[in-house]
């Protein structure tokens, strides 16, 4: 498959982009469309209608004179995504695409490029890795072919993934990020150093980011899901007979018992130690 014949079917928007010659932003999500060219072709009206509609789209419509280099972070990153979508490719291969957005471009990016648990087949890193090894294996005896290969066995595992997410069999790679950090506190969350910033982190997300979607869709914080869980397990402990509430205040991730005290009673209504008493009354 040719260069640009590829480059008409998918579009590549990596992290860094160390864009050395400046151009003003609409010449930027131009280049795009050059897939779409002939050799030396020139861009035409319906060119320049779809770089326009595509920075309209990430909200930068009134930046398409303004000078690329002079931007903010946050507004290259928009930038570089306009471009993509003036690609108009079936498939897009992002790395980190809302990397140095605030918050609010954070979702509207999100939607514009309608990623859900449905489409996007690689959420982090570590779901690619193995999957690229398999791909340089394959090649193993043909290095020059490395390139070539892999990117054709991208495609297959692309269309293999999509297929899989749409019917009975789950891709842990394609589940909500609320349900799988859901997930990963009631697993954890004995852990005393279990916070927002270390689930942030094991997930390779922006710690306002998993804030503010966990709290859309759950109707509840992070932390206080997670003293939530604490707490049922405290009283599954004390229902158990445990009668030191420091211990049960350890063994549920609390390092502080008064803490725990004062987070039970917000909680249940009632102390520790008069709740560990209405199970001795019984």
């Amino acid at each position: 498959m040719k260069s640009k014949e590829l480059a008409r079917k998918m579009s590549v928007m990596i992290q860094e982009n160390n864009v050395e010659f400046d151009m003003n932003v609409l010449d930027m999500v131009l280049l795009g469309r050059y897939a779409h060219k002939k050799m030396l072709g020139n861009m035409t009206p319906e060119d320049y209608e779809i770089a326009r509609k595509a920075l309209e789209e990430v909200g930068m419509a009134e930046y398409e004179e303004r000078s690329f280099l002079s931007l903010s972070g946050g507004e290259k990153q928009r930038i570089l995504i306009a471009r993509v979508l003036a690609q108009q490719t079936d498939f897009i291969i992002l790395d980190e695409p809302t990397n140095h957005l605030d918050i609010q471009y954070q979702f509207q990016i999100m939607d514009i490029l309608k990623i859900s648990s449905k489409n996007c087949v690689f959420s982090e890193y570590e779901d690619m890795e193995v999957f690229w090894k398999n791909g340089l294996t394959y090649s193993e005896e043909m290095i020059g072919l490395i390139s070539e290969s892999v990117l054709l066995y991208t495609m297959a595992e692309l269309g293999k993934r999509t297929i899989c997410s749409t019917g009975t069999e789950k891709n842990p790679a394609a589940a909500p990020i609320v349900l799988r950090v859901k997930k990963y506190i009631d697993d954890n969350f004995s852990d005393p150093e279990l916070c927002l910033e270390k689930i942030s982190h094991e997930f390779s997300y922006n710690k306002k980011y998993i804030s503010t979607a966990f709290k859309q869709h759950l109707k509840t914080g992070i932390v206080d899901y997670l003293n939530t869980v604490r707490i049922q397990h405290a009283c599954a402990l004390m229902e158990q007979k445990f009668t030191s509430i420091q211990d049960v205040s350890l063994l549920c991730g609390f390092t502080d018992p008064m803490y725990f005290s004062r987070v039970f009673k917000q909680k249940m209504g009632l102390s520790p130690k008069k709740h560990m008493q209405q199970y001795d009354q019984e």
